[in-house]
């Protein structure tokens, strides 16, 4: 991707994550872009659209002779956040990035903690590798052999069974998950 358009793509992620950390967390965003047809754009609108779908939002764009013209929207219901995420015999404290199983911390470095938490925030639903490197890693370039060593050590962490993987396609995290504060 073209940098000025992955300094663009950055930018909004950055407000997208700025957003996500207010209290609360408003309820619709719009961003408006117009991209150049000429750079590489529909790389970048795919790379910004898997951004925009991980923090729950959509992406609208037109094509005119020589631009896209983007609207971003991000809607977020206004909750309170968790603290906690349970998948028995699981627990992740959210707050201070601890994975517990019972009472015993489980050793989970932050990558693959943030991995984790975003596979469990949509439990029981396939997550697109593109979506999970946008919401974990903000869009920026990242090999699936990264994603691929970082779930391997989750398996290790958690036990095989709790991350499947979907072929060609991307992960689903397996167990029900409940939130508390």
């Amino acid at each position: 991707m073209p940098g000025a358009l992955r300094s663009l793509a950055a930018d909004v992620a950055a407000v997208f994550r700025e957003l996500t950390e207010l209290d609360p967390v408003p309820c619709e965003l719009g961003v408006n872009l117009a991209v150049d047809v000429r750079t590489d754009a529909e790389h970048a609108l795919r790379t910004l659209g898997a951004m925009v779908r991980a923090r729950g939002g959509h992406l609208e764009h037109q094509r005119s002779a020589d631009l896209f013209h983007v609207r971003v929207c991000l809607t977020t219901p206004s909750r309170p956040a968790s603290t906690s995420l349970l998948f028995p015999p699981f627990r992740m404290d959210l707050a201070n990035e601890v994975l517990w199983r019972g009472t015993e911390s489980v050793s989970v470095r932050t990558t693959p903690f943030k991995v984790l938490r975003y596979l469990a925030e949509r439990p029981q639903r396939l997550v697109r590798r593109e979506d999970l490197i946008a919401g974990v890693w903000g869009g920026a370039a990242t090999s699936e052999s990264l994603v691929r060593t970082h779930i391997y050590a989750l398996r290790r962490a958690v036990g095989p069974a709790v991350i499947e993987t979907v072929s060609r396609r991307g992960y689903r995290f397996m167990p029900q998950v409940f939130t508390s504060a």
